[in-house]
């Protein structure tokens, strides 16, 4: 090779190694995965008709989760067309466009588990059984591992896991130790939970902070290896009471700074057991506006959350309020919870009341000197720090999402 070659790759091979590096994501392993990108935060919806991919699209959806009895050709076309991803199951038609190589395979990211098989299983008698078992799971997943390493395995988990007592397990209920052992045949674990849904009066009802706990147990279960989603609410499932515009903001935020990195919407009605709609909230006049809102700040603040947090630097101190109660000390969820992250030259922090009740915290920074200001992402204002220390009032449920910018 002439010598001027020589010198041209050793000067290419210097650039390449003074760029920075590619930041992975959870998803790096699988080339036909979700995107490995940090600019990347999946916003699912949960089994949509593909008639309103346009309509999801423009509120900040960019994924169909559990493709209602596909996936099909009708289906994969459409999101095809549409540029949708979509996680689907891995039935005989999917199997056969593996084989071909086909490129509607392209909107698929991941394949799924049946829904909840941690709840109680029909008897085909008119009655339910116990819960599908954990080596079953673990068994499909090995499975559907080797016949595409390309792309995840998904799967959802029920109430059991924000809440023990969910006697939609029968026979399981209170079990949470089955919960690593279902994870095991994953690589994207998610549950639902739905306390804005039930009537007054019941075990869980208006009980938000569930949300978080149930996904910091993933996390906890998972050890922190695979990426938790999170199932949250968007209508009024039983054709009654849904959660308000602050709780179903409240109820994102608190997944996220409780590490959830990824959110899919349900969106569905049904009246004492029949199907109404599967996209109430496309005509929720009250609802859409914050969704959409919530939807495009995830995707906009996505390579921040992305990001690893620094929380040991922040301290929440309540200062007004109850600041000691029975759902913190058996559960641990703080009444005000917060994450701290630090990107391209600014820190963010994400604040997020996790009681039915008024407080105000005392937020103290280490290692910010001096005088700051803290501006409020998506609202008008700013709060002014002194040696990384403010205050903020916060309603029931209330979110403050900062922007700090460093000197």
């Amino acid at each position: 090779m002439p010598t001027s070659h020589l010198i041209a790759l050793a000067t290419l091979s210097l650039l390449l190694l003074a760029l920075p590096a590619r930041a992975e994501t959870p998803y790096a392993p699988w080339t036909n995965g979700p995107p490995n990108d940090p600019a990347y935060f999946p916003v699912g919806v949960w089994a949509q008709a593909p008639g309103n991919i346009e309509a999801y699209q423009e509120l900040g959806v960019n994924l169909y989760v559990a493709l209602h009895g596909g996936p099909t050709e009708q289906q994969l076309t459409a999101l095809h067309e549409a540029d949708m991803h979509a996680i689907a199951s891995l039935n005989d038609y999917a199997r056969s466009l593996l084989e071909a190589d086909s490129e509607l395979l392209d909107v698929v990211v991941a394949w799924m588990h049946r829904d909840e098989p941690d709840n109680a299983q029909a008897d085909g008698e008119g009655g339910w059984g116990a819960p599908v078992p954990t080596d079953e799971i673990q068994r499909l997943g090995d499975e559907w591992r080797a016949i595409d390493p390309t792309r995840p395995v998904y799967l959802n988990l029920g109430w059991g896991v924000g809440w023990d007592g969910w006697y939609g397990r029968g026979v399981r209920t209170n079990q949470p130790g089955d919960y690593p052992e279902y994870i095991q045949g994953t690589d994207i674990v998610s549950f639902d939970i739905y306390p804005g849904s039930m009537a007054p009066g019941d075990a869980i009802y208006r009980e938000h902070w569930r949300v978080a706990w149930g996904t910091q147990r993933l996390r906890d279960w998972a050890d922190d290896h695979k990426p938790v989603w999170t199932i949250l609410e968007c209508s009024a499932i039983g054709a009654g009471e849904k959660v308000s515009p602050t709780e179903l903001r409240a109820q994102v935020w608190m997944s996220i700074i409780h590490g959830a990195t990824g959110i899919v919407w349900f969106t569905h009605i049904f009246e004492d057991g029949a199907y109404v709609t599967d996209s109430a909230i496309l005509r929720d006049e009250e609802l859409r506006p914050t969704f959409r809102e919530v939807n495009h700040r995830l995707h906009e603040l996505a390579p921040v959350i992305n990001s690893p947090s620094i929380n040991d630097r922040v301290t929440v101190e309540i200062v007004e309020g109850e600041a000691d109660d029975e759902i913190r000390r058996e559960r641990g969820i703080e009444p005000v919870a917060a994450m701290l992250k630090e990107h391209d030259g600014a820190l963010y922090l994400f604040a997020v009341r996790m009681r039915d009740s008024e407080a105000t915290a005392r937020f103290t920074i280490d290692g910010l000197e001096g005088e700051h200001v803290a501006e409020l992402i998506g609202d008008e204002g700013e709060v002014g720090l002194e040696a990384g220390r403010f205050e903020q009032r916060f309603d029931a449920w209330g979110t403050y999402l900062y922007r700090i910018e460093l000197d």
